[in-house]
């Protein structure tokens, strides 16, 4: 007689996940950290969230403001597959993000830092939280005064005026317009305009301030001298001649004649 033996050989292989890597992210972008990882039998997936990279005893989600992370809030998503969704990711939720899978035979963890990037404002391309400039403008004329600021996240801009009125950026009035670039736009600019505007930058980086010192002066005339529709004289060599005209600034008065 013959006898079979059948022999089912079942072997556990441990977790496996890729080295760590990092993320950079700006600030209010959506930023997904996956977390594959291969086992037999298949790992769970969890995972452990700690700004200074260090596991946490416990399979849940905690940010870094150690907050315990559940699938129920709105800022944070689990997908099936182990990856991790934040949305509309803040300066705060920058930090060392650990992924860790356990099956029987082992567990493995990867370490994802996330960097948020931002950026302090910087005004018409000058460096430096204060500046100052002046810049001059002519009565009943229109008036531009640039304010572009650049910064991640975009700048939130304002001006303020003399008597500390405020005008946010987009502003609309009958003479005035702060327009969607920060430009300021006087359309009549008066002798009351003049004094120190502040054009003000601010973002989660910082906040930058341009000082503009506005002098609106009169509008000066061009010259005009009466009767100045030229004239021909017929002349005798020798004799003296006489031109007679008005003109009020004789100490800016010149003379030109063509043979």
């Amino acid at each position: 007689n013959t006898v079979f033996l059948a022999i089912c050989l079942f072997i556990h292989t441990g977790a496996s996940i890729p080295r760590h890597r990092d993320i950079t992210v700006r600030l209010g972008d959506k930023v997904k950290m996956e977390c594959k990882v291969e086992g037999h039998p298949p790992p769970r997936v969890t995972w452990v969230c700690n700004a200074k990279g260090v596991p946490m005893p416990t399979i849940t989600w905690i940010s870094p403001t150690n907050r315990v992370i559940t699938p129920a809030l709105d800022k944070y998503q689990v997908l099936d597959d182990g990856t991790l969704v934040v949305q509309k990711v803040q300066r705060f939720d920058g930090g060392n993000y650990t992924c860790m899978s356990r099956s029987n035979a082992g567990q493995d963890h990867k370490v994802i830092k996330l960097e948020v990037l931002v950026t302090s404002p910087m005004i018409n391309g000058i460096r430096g939280t204060a500046n100052t400039i002046k810049v001059a403008a002519v009565q009943d004329q229109r008036k531009l005064v640039d304010c572009v600021a650049k910064g991640t996240p975009t700048p939130r801009i304002m001006w303020v005026l003399p008597g500390n009125v405020i005008l946010p950026a987009p502003y609309y009035s009958n003479r005035m317009t702060v327009h969607q670039n920060g430009t300021l736009e006087i359309r009549s600019a008066k002798r009351t305009d003049s004094g120190q505007l502040a054009c003000i930058a601010r973002n989660e980086g910082g906040e930058v301030k341009l000082v503009v010192n506005l002098d609106v002066k009169e509008a000066v005339e061009n010259p005009q001298i009466r009767g100045s529709k030229p004239d021909s004289l017929s002349l005798t060599v020798g004799n003296t001649m006489i031109l007679n005209f008005y003109y009020p600034l004789l100490n800016d008065l010149h003379f030109t004649s063509n043979n």
